[in-house]
């Protein structure tokens, strides 16, 4: 995407807001396949940054669902401060430990997640202003499709269909 694509008339308003959608999954176990997906939305609901992919190696010990929610986080944060790092950004999720850790709420106790958190936290304070909203996980559908399609891309890239999903569905 051009920078350009984050505004229609191609100048940034104080009053323009973007909103982030992030999703993580680990499947068919936890650790498993960990994939992530994020989807960035203008303020007319038009999707103008998207992207999926591994969170990790799969089925090793690190890579769990946890671990995807955060990668999902910090691959979107990382195209909005490449593609608009001026956007007031309101970020959206359905995992509830990685909200409440990004607004301060909960520490961060899993010496595999302090990592990931600072480097969320450090992509965030290069956006405008940012806020953390937890979501259900119904209208985080077009994330949460993202990281489905990765998850199914890894396993035809190993000669294989999907086995079932377990924890999304």
């Amino acid at each position: 995407w051009r920078r350009d694509s984050c505004w229609k008339v191609g100048v940034l308003g104080v009053s323009d807001t973007l909103a982030l959608f992030f999703d993580g999954l680990a499947e068919p176990q936890n650790p498993g396949v960990a994939c992530y997906g994020f989807v960035v939305l203008d303020e007319g609901g038009e999707v103008i940054g998207e992207g999926k992919g591994l969170a990790g190696e799969p089925f090793r010990p690190g890579s769990t669902n946890n671990r995807a929610e955060y990668v999902g986080l910090i691959e979107g944060l990382k195209w909005v401060v490449l593609t608009c790092p001026e956007a007031n950004l309101v970020v959206n999720g359905d995992s509830q430990l990685v909200i409440r850790q990004m607004r301060g709420e909960y520490a961060v106790r899993s010496p595999n997640l302090v990592s990931l958190h600072g480097e969320a936290r450090a992509l965030a304070r290069r956006v405008g202003r940012v806020r953390f909203e937890w979501i259900p996980r119904k209208e985080n559908e077009l994330a949460d499709a993202r990281s489905v399609q990765a998850y199914e891309e890894y396993w035809r890239s190993q000669g294989r269909d999907p086995p079932p999903m377990r924890f999304r569905r």
